[in-house]
């Protein structure tokens, strides 16, 4: 008798202790059930003396990197395990604008070019102002830092002439040349194009999708006849999504190769695939589009970038030279 009395307290004591779960569920916003449930990272990691740039590292890694182009996330970690060596142990609170000038000192006297100095410390910027905005930091310490020192590479300026572009057509495999004739046309990236799938592509539009690129944002770009003629002319793998596809269905991831056998062949010099991309958007400049509008074709990042990149065809025009200029 007595047993069954104490189970019988214990069974109304666990439906109370539920009655209350239920009620504090149904009462609480989310926000703050999720706040309460879910482990954060301050739990995860420690209190804000604790956090090391390693830890910044492994969010950054988590959060970030899955987010952005494969080719993007890849100099991004070239980037990182440049900084590990120099503020791995740190406090990510406590990284000042001296160990910013000492982590340039080290680089330089490593032989490294102030371009990638440059591009290093825009990952650390990116590293900090990712757990700025989880609370780890205040401020970013990278922003305001005087980088007038750290000359930036020259970009290229090769691009193809029509006659270039034939010799190089002419001496191509087969199944290089539509790929060419399409980077080209459409002035994509290398990922950008081999990763386009049939289900990006509109052909009653005439353009294409691209719901992921370099910046992380969406853009559509205009498909040219030319451009539209190989996608019409393509042949579709029976199980593959991707227009550009191996005999297997597999996608590609480079063509490098394969250009370089049809540049030696064609007699050219100096011409990778990037460009390719180049010469569709000085040919874009010199048929007179507005400088926006070629931004957004080629999807830079802002039209200080465009700019910058065609700059040198203006110089081309003011000394009346004709040619192709190769760097």
């Amino acid at each position: 008798m007595l047993a069954t009395s104490i189970r019988t307290a214990q069974s109304r004591s666990i439906q109370r202790t539920c009655m209350r779960v239920l009620n504090w569920l149904v009462s609480t916003p989310a926000a703050i059930r999720r706040s309460v449930s879910a482990p954060s990272y301050r739990t995860e990691i420690g209190g804000a003396d604790q956090r090391t740039f390693a830890d910044a590292v492994r969010v950054f890694e988590r959060e970030f990197l899955p987010t952005i182009m494969p080719k993007a996330a890849t100099r991004y970690r070239v980037s990182i395990k440049a900084l590990m060596r120099s503020f791995a142990g740190l406090s990510i609170s406590g990284i000042t604008t001296s160990n910013l000038l000492q982590f340039i000192s080290v680089r330089r006297q490593d032989g490294v070019q102030g371009a990638t100095i440059r591009r290093d410390l825009a990952c650390l910027s990116s590293i900090l102002q990712q757990v700025k905005s989880m609370g780890w930091v205040r401020a970013n310490t990278v922003q305001g830092l005087d980088l007038s020192g750290l000359d930036e590479a020259q970009p290229r300026t090769r691009y193809l002439s029509r006659e270039e572009e034939e010799r190089l057509l002419a001496n191509a495999a087969e199944y290089l040349k539509p790929i060419v004739i399409f980077a080209i046309e459409t002035g994509l990236r290398l990922e950008e194009q081999v990763a386009l799938e049939w289900d990006q592509v509109n052909l009653d539009r005439l353009e294409i999708t691209l719901p992921r690129s370099k910046t992380n944002n969406p853009r559509t770009v205009p498909l040219t006849s030319a451009a539209a003629h190989v996608l019409r002319q393509a042949r579709r793998h029976w199980t593959s999504p991707y227009v550009f596809w191996k005999a297997n269905g597999s996608r590609y991831s480079r063509f490098t190769r394969g250009l370089a056998g049809a540049v030696k062949r064609a007699g050219l010099e100096h011409v990778r695939w990037s460009d390719l991309r180049r010469t569709c958007g000085c040919r874009l400049v010199e048929q007179g589009m507005d400088i926006y509008k070629v931004s957004n074709w080629l999807g830079h990042r802002s039209v200080a970038v465009t700019e910058r990149t065609y700059a040198f065809l203006r110089l081309e025009r003011l000394s009346g030279f004709e040619g192709v200029r190769c760097a």
